[in-house]
């Protein structure tokens, strides 16, 4: 009895670094990606005050370069594997306090991390973060009363660098922010 207990644990932990291992391979490398000193990202994002703060803290980035994802990327593989990524780590399930906004937010930014140092053999990090915002009305979706925290992306498309890109991860898919809510910034952190 205790053998088979013993081998089936050992077969589902197999199946389960198999799924993980598969879903990273499924999204791909981003490995074709631009670099950008934390010098030009304060520039970009130096509009993105926070609020009710005078500038001793502002916005907090914690390395000095950053890989620009693709945003083709973003839009495709990357939630597809953040997806199973979710599912493989009983995270696809919304629990107030316990894995809400905030938790998805840094979720996203975990997984990205282990493909990131998987694939980009590059000393930078990639550019994601959180972003705490007001939302101007509530979301039935996502349960914001007040602040709610999604991942904010600097990106470069097929023409451009530096596409600013947000990204709820607990409704898993790219919005778009007014310009009340971009200046409702409580926390940027890259």
């Amino acid at each position: 009895m205790k053998k088979s207990i013993y081998l089936l644990t050992v077969l589902i932990l197999a199946f389960s670094w198999y799924q993980i291992r598969h879903s990273f391979n499924q999204a791909d490398n981003i490995t074709n990606a631009s670099i950008i000193h934390v010098n030009s990202l304060h520039e970009m994002f130096k509009g993105f005050k926070l609020l009710g703060q005078s500038k001793p803290y502002g916005n907090i980035y914690g390395d000095q370069l950053y890989v620009l994802p693709e945003e083709q990327w973003l839009r495709t593989k990357f939630i597809e594997g953040f997806r199973r990524y979710k599912k493989l780590n009983g995270l696809d399930k919304y629990s107030s306090e316990r894995n809400d906004c905030d938790d998805y937010a840094r979720s996203t930014i975990q997984y990205l991390n282990l493909i990131h140092n998987k694939t980009f053999k590059v000393n930078a990090a990639i550019c994601v973060g959180e972003f705490w915002y007001i939302p101007e009305r509530n979301n039935a979706k996502t349960q914001a009363l007040s602040g709610h925290c999604i991942n904010i992306f600097l990106a470069r498309s097929s023409t451009t660098e530096g596409v600013v890109l947000f990204f709820d991860a607990q409704l898993e898919e790219f919005i778009e922010l007014t310009d009340k809510e971009i200046l409702s910034c409580i926390v940027l952190k890259i």
